[in-house]
């Protein structure tokens, strides 16, 4: 919270949240939420990451209405490498580590688990291979240290490779410092990104972004460039795409929408879904929540308040809570879109 008032101070245009909560939580017992609802009254856009909770349902972590949440999908895949015949080892002895090194140093190692990829590595390997059946969330490259995560039926293969050549002595192996390859996968969603649908009000959509989180090019200190992965390196993609016009208001930037981040179209939105303080108090107040606890947590000064239904809140994407008994369902949703173009533009509807 001093931190966000901090920012209030300074008068930053945007936050950058690469935090989320391991446990569930409401809209009160959450920093990240007060925090970002303060801001949100300044005018100030926070963007907070998903969470990496597994693919299991209403795991999505930060999903306040008033702020913007991301995940990520797959990037492009690094072709996989060639290896060296595996040895199979999760707890090895002093002994078997000694001879471990003896035989790994300087070698491309296919191993099970990652577990065992890491014992390689502490063995002096030069890179490693696990299969595909470790569900661990572990990136394509691993810190210094070159690990590839390859199906099974690959790993299948290498192994034929190692069996056939090992009769000859003649195994080869090659590390590509870099290859651009397609990849269907790359705008799927990674296994260990958190996933919706809100776990309070099924009508909010979140998370409400998808962007680049896999295989990421971070600068560490000391010069040293990784590849890392997570929501974390989601969350600043997000961010930065509301940076390309930080004289427009939060509403402009935050509520166009919902999907896979695009950012050419940040330039020129549009229609927009204009939302302010108020709403999101009547949103509150619609929920459940006390008057008297919006002053104490929100910090709501406002005396006016109407109950509204979260599908009636001014929300950039459309959500519907059906109910299970319910053959045939009808719901009125009201939106309005407000035209933030600097040009004159004639728009047509399409259902």
């Amino acid at each position: 919270m001093e931190a966000c008032k901090a920012a209030i101070r300074d008068e930053v245009d945007i936050i950058s949240v690469s935090l989320s909560h391991p446990e569930k939580h409401d809209y009160y017992t959450t920093f990240i939420a007060h925090a970002s609802f303060l801001a949100m009254k300044h005018g100030i856009l926070t963007v907070a990451a998903g969470g990496n909770y597994s693919p299991l349902k209403e795991t999505v972590r930060n999903f306040a209405p008033w702020m913007g949440s991301s995940f990520n999908p797959f990037k492009t895949e690094l072709l996989p490498f060639e290896v060296f015949p595996t040895l199979r080892n999760s707890n090895p002895s002093p002994a078997v580590k000694a001879k471990l090194r003896e035989l790994l140093e300087d070698c491309i190692v296919l191993c099970d688990t990652y577990q065992e990829s890491i014992i390689a590595k502490k063995a002096g390997a030069k890179a490693t291979l696990y299969r595909e059946r470790d569900k661990l969330p572990f990136a394509r490259s691993w810190k210094k240290f070159t690990a590839i995560w390859i199906p099974c039926e690959e790993a299948a293969r290498i192994l034929r490779y190692t069996r056939e050549k090992n009769k000859s002595g003649t195994q080869k192996a090659k590390i590509f410092q870099c290859m651009r390859v397609d990849n269907p996968n790359s705008f799927k969603v990674p296994h260990f990104s958190s996933r919706g649908p809100n776990p309070i009000t099924k009508e909010i959509l979140k998370p409400d972004l998808c962007a680049p989180g896999v295989e990421i090019c971070v600068p560490e200190l000391g010069g040293q460039i990784v590849l890392l992965h997570g929501t974390s390196f989601a969350c600043p993609h997000v961010a930065a795409k509301a940076a390309f016009s930080p004289d427009r208001k939060i509403a402009d930037v935050y509520s166009e929408g919902a999907g896979f981040i695009n950012f050419p179209e940040a330039l020129d939105p549009g229609l927009v879904y204009a939302c302010d303080d108020k709403e999101f108090v009547n949103f509150l107040v619609g929920q459940g929540y006390k008057k008297k606890s919006l002053r104490k947590i929100f910090e709501w000064n406002g005396d006016k308040t109407k109950a509204i239904k979260a599908s009636e809140l001014n929300y950039p994407s459309l959500s519907i809570a059906v109910p299970r008994t319910k053959i045939q369902y009808s719901v009125d949703i009201p939106r309005n879109l407000t035209y933030v173009g600097s040009t004159s533009s004639t728009l047509q509807s399409k259902s």
